[in-house]
């Protein structure tokens, strides 16, 4: 996945992005709190999900690892862009969500059934940042 770390994946785009008109919904001060109003429309978050993986440039028949936050979340979105369900990576129905551990997790979930040419979409959107990565198995 990088120079140092070449392995099965190599990035074949990519990009990242602030936006401030979205505070987290997630805050840690002396504890963890969910802020439910601050919470991406539904809507909203499948549009940049789709406008995502327009830019990455991603194959019909892609890999997606998506919003992590919730069980459902990515699944929701990808039935909504009719994104086949065995091209869906989330484990957060299964370990729960883990911070930034959890793409990286459904990541691993795919890795024994990652075929040359295959392509993985990771997006991540939702608290103020926007970012993706095409990555294409080797």
């Amino acid at each position: 996945l990088s120079p140092r770390h070449t392995g099965r994946l190599r990035v074949a785009a990519s990009f990242a992005e602030r936006y401030t008109s979205v505070r987290p919904p997630i805050s840690v001060v002396r504890s963890a709190s969910v802020l439910a109003e601050r919470f991406m429309p539904e809507q909203q978050l499948r549009d940049k999900v789709s406008s995502g993986l327009f830019r990455l440039g991603a194959k019909k028949r892609a890999y997606l690892v998506g919003p992590q936050l919730f069980a459902g979340d990515t699944r929701c979105i990808a039935s909504s862009l009719s994104l086949p369900e065995d091209l869906v990576a989330s484990v957060t129905g299964d370990c729960g969500y883990a911070l930034g551990s959890s793409a990286g997790c459904a990541l691993a979930a795919l890795w024994s059934g990652l075929r040359p040419g295959a392509q993985v979409a990771m997006i991540h959107e939702g608290d103020g940042n926007s970012s993706g990565v095409l990555m294409e198995a080797v």
